[in-house]
């Protein structure tokens, strides 16, 4: 009857092969081929929620807290798993660490200074030249997302330039041009009205008729797919987006969200209408609303694959081996074999990741047998060319080669005679016959080698077992053949 001791090493060591199989067959999703993800990088700009309302629209019923809405569009793409929102924090100082677009904003605020100076000083043509300089420096920096409250100014001021050149020169350009300024003071500053009391009748009339046609036609709201680009570019993003609410001149409002692709370098408009009702807060359903169409954007796209960086393979390297060798002849003129040392040099050159060709030399020092027979020490030239496979992992690499040696010992002396051996081969008590000299030719032969290489790439430890057999010169008998060796070297990859 089998112990209890017995029964639960047994229960032990089933628990332990279970677990194993367990792990084998259920294979993680990395392990099952499944490529890992990434999150998509995404921006909201600008920092708050923009709100276009129509002069002269009815009210809006309830209370609209933009703040609120922002905050919930950030917080719909910080709960999404595959997605990663940028700060706007972030975003600008990253912004900002380019030194060309820190200097192309420091210069568009000394364009603005004079451009402002130029203007009260009614010096209109410097005014607009300078103010046109800031406008282009705010576009190259991003002032218009980073700056708002500047690049507002520098339209406003242009326009006003271009407004009083016109009514001084009505040639129709400026106007058109102040038109398109205004237009653009209206994009980054939706909250600005000209108190008709306080400025001048013509500027608030062409102010009035460029904040119409702004929130009438859509396209002059969107923003164009160069800018998205260029923005998607400096950020390193995946998209870019602009939400805006917009209402018309019925007082409806409407949510407008342009979305930029930077990997389909593609941009969308979607919109939805905000409508308000008595019986619900206005924010709360504008919320929902948003949400929903979030969700209908964000379940749109798919997983981002991690980049996998490409394995450098091993076809076309060149592998360099230095060591020692070792190695005896099972066949030799000798009673017992005798050990041989020496030295080895070997080249390889990869043509695929696992098939090779390999050229090796080495020399090697004849030692003592057993029983004296060898009388006189020799050297061993050995060199094969051979072919080869291998399996190359991350830190080991077994292999094994195949293919023609030479060998060219030099000349030695042998004898099993006693008395030889007593008193020297050249002794007269040593008895003619007794003593054989050999003086082979190169030896040729098949050889093949196992072994592997075990390190951290570039350099590796190589140990290697090998084995040969002689078959030309056809005449060679017992003299030398069948090396058995080992070596042990270091291994530089190129």
């Amino acid at each position: 009857m089998p112990s209890l001791r017995s029964s639960i090493e047994f229960r032990a060591l089933l628990a332990a092969f279970a677990s194993v199989l367990w792990i084998l067959v259920w294979q993680s999703p990395v392990d099952a081929g499944i490529p890992p993800v990434d999150r998509h990088k995404v921006v909201i700009m600008p920092s708050s929620l923009p709100l276009y309302l129509s002069l002269g629209s009815p009210p809006i019923e309830g209370m609209l807290d933009r703040d609120a809405i922002h905050s919930a569009i950030e917080r719909h793409f910080v709960d999404q798993p595959y997605f990663e929102l940028v700060p706007f924090d972030a975003a600008e100082t990253l912004l900002l660490e380019s030194n060309e677009r820190r200097r192309s904003l420091q210069d568009a605020r000394e364009y603005l200074g004079l451009g402002e100076t130029f203007f009260f000083n009614y010096d209109l043509d410097n005014a607009i030249n300078m103010l046109k300089r800031a406008e282009q420096g705010f576009r190259d920096s991003f002032g218009a997302l980073i700056a708002r409250e500047d690049t507002a100014r520098a339209y406003q001021y242009l326009a006003f330039a271009l407004l009083e050149k016109s009514a001084r020169d009505p040639d129709g350009l400026s106007r058109a041009d102040a038109q398109t300024a205004l237009r653009n003071l209206v994009r980054h500053a939706p909250d600005i009205v000209l108190d008709p009391e306080r400025q001048p009748e013509d500027r608030v009339a062409t102010y009035t008729e460029a904040r119409r046609s702004f929130l009438t036609i859509a396209e002059l709201r969107q923003h164009t797919r160069e800018d998205a680009d260029s923005l998607a570019s400096a950020l390193h993003v995946d998209f870019v987006l602009f939400p805006r609410i917009v209402q018309n001149e019925t007082g409806e409002l409407t949510f407008e969200l342009d979305i930029y692709d930077h990997s389909q370098d593609h941009m969308e408009y979607p919109t939805v209408s905000l409508p308000q009702t008595a019986d619900r807060d206005l924010t709360e359903r504008a919320v929902d609303r948003i949400d929903a169409m979030l969700s209908r954007f964000t379940s749109c796209i798919e997983p981002k694959p991690l980049p996998i960086p490409e394995q450098e393979g091993e076809a076309g390297r060149v592998y360099l081996d230095t060591g020692f060798a070792y190695y005896v002849f099972l066949e030799s003129p000798t009673t017992s074999p005798f050990d041989n040392i020496g030295a080895m040099f070997a080249v390889t050159y990869m043509f695929t990741d696992n098939l090779s060709v390999a050229g090796r030399f080495g020399l090697a020092f004849s030692g003592g047998d057993k029983e004296s027979d060898l009388r006189s020490t020799f050297n061993t030239f050995r060199g094969n060319i051979s072919l080869g496979v291998s399996a190359d992992f991350e830190w080991i690499r077994p292999y094994f080669y195949s293919g023609i040696e030479v060998a060219q010992p030099t000349a030695f002396i042998v004898t099993n005679n006693q008395t030889c051996k007593i008193f020297d081969v050249d002794d007269e008590f040593c008895p003619p016959g007794a003593v054989h000299s050999f003086d082979i030719d190169a030896l040729t032969g098949l050889s093949a080698a196992a072994g592997f290489a075990i390190g951290i790439d570039p350099v590796f430890v190589t140990t290697e077992a090998s084995f040969a057999f002689y078959v030309l010169p056809t005449d060679i008998g017992k003299d030398l053949n069948f090396p058995i060796g080992f070596d042990l070297g270091l291994e530089y990859r190129f």
